[in-house]
């Protein structure tokens, strides 16, 4: 008896244990083919958005703060600053204060904001509305990216971080900073190829102040004058006109779909003519097909193209941006700085998305200083 009564339990157990078994996996197996159910079971909702009929639909209020977050960091200001903004206008995250670490940076590397959840291996494109261009949050993943290379300091801005290098060695040109006799701290910008002993390069460090002043007196008198700001207009249409005409890819598919063109005319005027046949009939149905694809790929490659800009907007580019802080303005228009020890070559942005080479020359301008560093030429370029 008792034996029957052991057997009994035991079965009782197993049969327990198998209906646990099974119906975790069917929970498994619904979350999995439903992500959406699992996310939205969470009693928190992502900033900048809200659940109705559940569906993630956007918070306007919050995502314009999101956008603003984007935005800024986007144009080169520290997150420190964005926040110090954000408390300045009052604006929480939902009642709690913003925080550049667990906020801030969280939301800027949160890709759900550009539309895209990533459930596992699987991408899902359609749970969050987009509140961030797919464009922007890739640019900020870019700068992200290129801030792990190095630490701010915190107490001091360096304007001219990662856009300046060596012009003997090719090296980053980065910051160094001592204190002298006096106690007093002494900040530089010093190749790093001779100062991590990389090369032999003998390259000059060139006290901070002296040479952010240098530069931003340069861009700021060089494009304040009516005539060069004419030529770079003039140049930076050219550009725009060469980057158009010059898409090898762009010009063979249009070659290709006049071809295609012509073909097609030749079946058609043999249809008129009633020259009929199975082989005509599949020919007329090929280069149909092969002309729709045609006109797919050729959209595609126009897309690629920049968007045209007028000369009001190129002027208006340097003009805006001439307005900013030293900060903003080195990061809108300073594309790069190459530093000698006796010329340095700065290459200016232009509003167009891309450019190869010396687009547009703005002359020299002799810098005369009586600070230890001696004159520079400095040579300016629009790329």
């Amino acid at each position: 008896m008792s034996n029957l009564i052991i057997h009994n339990f035991f079965a009782k157990c197993n049969g327990i244990s198998e209906l646990f078994r099974r119906t975790g996996e069917k929970s498994q197996t619904r979350n999995a083919r439903n992500p959406s159910e699992r996310v939205l079971s969470r009693r928190s909702v992502l900033y900048g958005y809200k659940i109705v009929d559940r569906r993630y639909v956007i918070e306007e209020s919050e995502a314009n703060v999101v956008r603003y977050v984007f935005d800024q960091y986007a144009k080169g200001v520290h997150a420190r600053e964005i926040v110090e903004e954000l408390a300045a206008r009052r604006i929480t995250f939902r009642g709690k204060p913003f925080n550049a670490h667990r906020r801030l940076y969280w939301m800027l590397q949160n890709e759900k904001y550009s539309g895209v959840y990533r459930h596992g291996d699987e991408v899902i494109g359609h749970m969050f509305p987009q509140i961030v261009p797919a464009e922007r949050y890739e640019k900020i993943r870019v700068i992200q990216k290129k801030n792990r290379k190095g630490k701010r300091s915190l107490k001091t801005d360096y304007l001219l971080r990662f856009k300046i290098r060596c012009g003997y060695c090719g090296n980053p040109i980065g910051a160094e900073c001592g204190k002298g006799r006096d106690g007093k701290t002494a900040r530089y910008y010093k190749c790093l190829g001779r100062k991590q002993h990389r090369n032999d390069c003998k390259k000059a460090s060139v006290r901070k102040e002296y040479l952010e002043s240098l530069i931003l007196n340069a861009v700021v008198d060089r494009l304040s004058q009516p005539q060069i700001i004419n030529g770079i207009v003039a140049d930076v249409m050219r550009m725009q006109n060469e980057q158009a005409t010059n898409n090898t890819a762009l010009t063979m598919l249009k070659d290709e779909k006049a071809g295609v063109e012509k073909s097609l005319q030749n079946v058609m005027y043999a249809i008129e003519n009633r020259i009929i046949s199975k082989t005509t009939n599949a020919r007329l149905h090929e280069l149909e097909s092969r002309l729709e694809e045609l006109e797919r790929q050729i959209r595609i490659e126009e897309s690629k193209i920049v968007v045209k800009v007028s000369e009001r907007d190129v002027r208006n580019f340097y003009a805006q941006a001439l307005l900013q802080d030293p900060q903003m303005l080195v990061s809108c228009l300073v594309k790069e700085v190459i530093l000698y020890d006796d010329r340095m070559e700065i290459h200016f942005n232009s509003p167009l998305a891309s450019g190869d080479g010396h687009g547009s020359s703005l002359g020299t301008a002799e810098q005369n200083n009586s600070d230890t560093e001696g004159g520079l030429k400095i040579e300016m370029y629009v790329d």
